[in-house]
């Protein structure tokens, strides 16, 4: 799937969050100017298009590079 689109999250986008977050089960920022997506689309570079790469956008644009799975 890495490579297709990243994937919408349901978290708000901090960059530092994972810094003081809960080991288990984290569930992200309350709030924010930005949400987050997660993988790496077809326009990414090897390291933007892992799962665990963590990215950052106006949730209001439409992206052909972001998705969701149903």
């Amino acid at each position: 799937m890495c490579g297709n689109v990243s994937e919408w999250v349901n978290d708000w986008y901090d960059s530092k969050y994972y810094t003081d977050s809960p080991d288990a089960d984290p569930q992200g920022p309350t709030g924010g100017h930005q949400k987050g997506h997660r993988g790496g689309g077809y326009h990414e570079n090897r390291n933007g298009i892992r799962a665990k790469s963590r990215h950052m956008c106006m949730a209001t644009p439409s992206q052909d590079y972001i998705g969701f799975h149903l």
